[in-house]
C-alpha cells in the first residue's frame, strides 16, 4: 500500500513527459493553432473580441484542447515558450486582420517575465491600432496585485456553470460584481452554457459573456464568415 502513491506519481510523470514531447514536436512542426471563441457584450449581444484558445493538431489530425497539455507544460517549465508562441501568433493575426479584436491568456509567471514583456512592447510599439485591439488576460491571481491597472476582470467558469441552480454561487457572484464595480472594472463571465445562466448574468449587470451558449470555439476565423466552422 505504501508504494501505491509512488507508483501513481511515476505514472503521472511519464504521462506528463509524453505530453511535453508532443508539445515540443507540435512547436517544431507548426501544429500549434488557435481556436477562436467570441466574447460578446451582455447588453447588446455584439461580439467585442475573440479569445484565442491554444490547440494542438496531433499527427493524426485530431485537435487537442489546452486542458490536455497546459498543466504538463507548466510542470516542466515550458509555459514561457508557449506564451511567446501565443504572443507572436496573436500579433500576426491582428496585423493580418485589422477589423478584429483578439484576446489571449498568459500565465502569471510570464506576465512578470522581462524578456516576454520586452517582446510584447517591441511588437506593439508605434502600432497603437494593433495595441488597441489586443486583450491580454493574466490567468492567475497575479493580476490582483495591480488591480488598479486592470481593465477587465474575468470570472472563472467554475462559478458560472449552472449558476441558475446554484444559490451559493449567485451570492458569491453578487459580492464579486460589487467589488469589481468599486474598482471600475468591466467583468467577463466564462463558461456560459445555458440561456438561464445568461439571463441571470445580464440581470446581475455582468459586462460580457463567453461560453458554448454564446458560441463554441472554432479553428476557422469566424469574422471571415466561414459557413461550416470546425468546432475545437
Amino acid at each position: 500500500m505504501d508504494q501505491y502513491p509512488d507508483i501513481m506519481h511515476k505514472g503521472r510523470q511519464r504521462r506528463n513527459s509524453a505530453i511535453v514531447g508532443t508539445v515540443r514536436a507540435a512547436l517544431r512542426q507548426n501544429r500549434l493553432l488557435f481556436a477562436y471563441q467570441p466574447v460578446v457584450s451582455a447588453a447588446t449581444g455584439i461580439v467585442d473580441y475573440f479569445e484565442c484558445l491554444l490547440r494542438i493538431r496531433d499527427e493524426g489530425g485530431n485537435i487537442l484542447p489546452g486542458a490536455e497539455f497546459i498543466t504538463a507544460v507548466e510542470h516542466f517549465g515550458l509555459i514561457g515558450l508557449i506564451d511567446r508562441f501565443v504572443l507572436e501568433r496573436a500579433v500576426q493575426e491582428l496585423g493580418t486582420y485589422p477589423q478584429v479584436r483578439l484576446g489571449f491568456n498568459v500565465s502569471g509567471l510570464t506576465a512578470c517575465d522581462r524578456p516576454w514583456l520586452r517582446a510584447l512592447s517591441s511588437r506593439v510599439r508605434n502600432r497603437p491600432d494593433l495595441a488597441g485591439r489586443m486583450i491580454v488576460e493574466i490567468t492567475e491571481t497575479a493580476a490582483l496585485d495591480d488591480i488598479e491597472e486592470t481593465a477587465r476582470f474575468v470570472i472563472d467558469g467554475s462559478f458560472i456553470r449552472n449558476l441558475a441552480d446554484n444559490p451559493e454561487n449567485r451570492v458569491f457572484l453578487r459580492h464579486l460584481l460589487g467589488l469589481t464595480k468599486g474598482f471600475g472594472l468591466n467583468t467577463i463571465a466564462e463558461c456560459v452554457e445555458s440561456a438561464a445562466d445568461a439571463a441571470l448574468l445580464r440581470a446581475e449587470g455582468i459586462g460580457y459573456l463567453q461560453g458554448y451558449h454564446i458560441g463554441a470555439p472554432t479553428t476557422q476565423r469566424p469574422w471571415l464568415g466561414t459557413s461550416v466552422p470546425e468546432i475545437a
